[in-house]
């Protein structure tokens, strides 16, 4: 996502979508566009991937089958590849381009966020299984987690050292709950332990 929000949320234009409204009340909690943009710039990902990982276990939706995730990346690959990547490279190319430039640099970030809208869309509509109302919101957590492994081991992907705190920060944006489990913890027992 793009590092800047639309003040109305794009709500005008696009329907209303669960997975939309989850995203944007997770990525504008502390520190968590700081820690989605890094794991974007580090390692390549798609941050609606990762936030839709986090949406399915959040929502109750439980761990995404290996057919479902690759659904989920069907549907995001080409919207990411041929739309997303080029306004964001052409965001960054106008960054500190002056007053004019800055102009045409916010009405691509705009842009952008559409679009980043648009493909959460898709996204979503490739979920058509609906969520378990009676999971234990407990395992919730550890069912994001099981998401972001697999969609990890789908970009043969291993996290290091330096994203742990930031998977850490993530899941505590997506799982605000005061009473919730201790989130460093289920980060290192999920998704760094060799068992």
């Amino acid at each position: 996502m793009a590092s800047t929000s639309p003040e109305n949320g794009g709500k005008d234009e696009f329907p209303d979508d669960p997975f939309w409204d989850f995203s944007l009340a997770t990525y504008l909690r502390p520190e968590v566009a700081t820690v989605c943009l890094g794991l974007q710039d580090r390692h390549g990902v798609d941050v609606n991937m990762v936030l839709f990982c986090c949406w399915v276990g959040a929502s109750g939706g439980g761990t995404l089958s290996g057919a479902e995730m690759d659904a989920a990346l069907a549907a995001a690959g080409p919207w990411q590849r041929d739309v997303i990547v080029p306004l964001r490279s052409l965001r960054q190319d106008l960054k500190g381009s002056g007053k004019e430039g800055e102009k045409y640099r916010q009405q691509v970030a705009a842009a952008e966020i559409d679009a980043e809208h648009a493909e959460q869309l898709l996204i979503s509509a490739s979920w058509t299984r609906p969520p378990d109302l009676a999971r234990n919101e407990d395992l919730w957590i550890g069912d994001a987690c099981a998401n972001l492994r697999r969609y990890f081991e789908v970009l043969d992907l291993t996290p290091d050292d330096r994203d742990r705190p930031d998977l850490a920060i993530l899941l505590g944006g997506a799982f605000p709950r005061p009473n919730r489990p201790d989130v460093p913890a289920i980060v290192e027992k999920e998704l760094y332990s060799k068992t």
